[in-house]
């Protein structure tokens, strides 16, 4: 069983993705921002991360950046709502920061399934 964590300030989105991989039976544990994705980080064994970009607190830019100081192998799919249309590009940003994957909100069960497995299987 893979184990993951989600780090979004949105509880919808946290719930949805969680309950996405509760199907392919799959653990997730959740945290509404970096700073308490960063402790979950550092207590447990994560085989992929999924975290927003744009949160309060602690954001996703700074919170790829931490999660590769503590583990460079570390699995992280980034996702976000903004700018799908290229204004404000945060998902290229990521992925040339350490994320192994991108994914634009709203996404569907078969894309997330697709890039985790695309991201496990490296």
């Amino acid at each position: 069983m893979k184990n993951f964590l989600i780090i979004d300030d949105d509880s919808l989105v946290r719930e949805s993705i969680q309950l996405m991989l509760s199907e392919i039976d799959c653990k997730a544990d959740t945290a509404e921002n970096g700073f308490e994705g960063l402790e979950l980080f550092r207590k447990n064994h994560y085989d992929v991360v999924i975290t927003d970009i744009i949160m309060p607190e602690k954001e996703g830019f700074e919170t790829i950046s931490e999660l590769t100081e503590i583990n460079k192998n570390v699995k992280i799919i980034a996702i976000s709502g903004g700018s799908r249309n290229g204004i404000g590009a945060y998902l290229p940003i990521a992925k040339n920061m350490g994320a192994k994957a991108v994914l634009y909100k709203p996404f569907d069960d078969i894309e997330l399934i697709n890039t985790i497995n695309t991201v496990c299987s490296h």
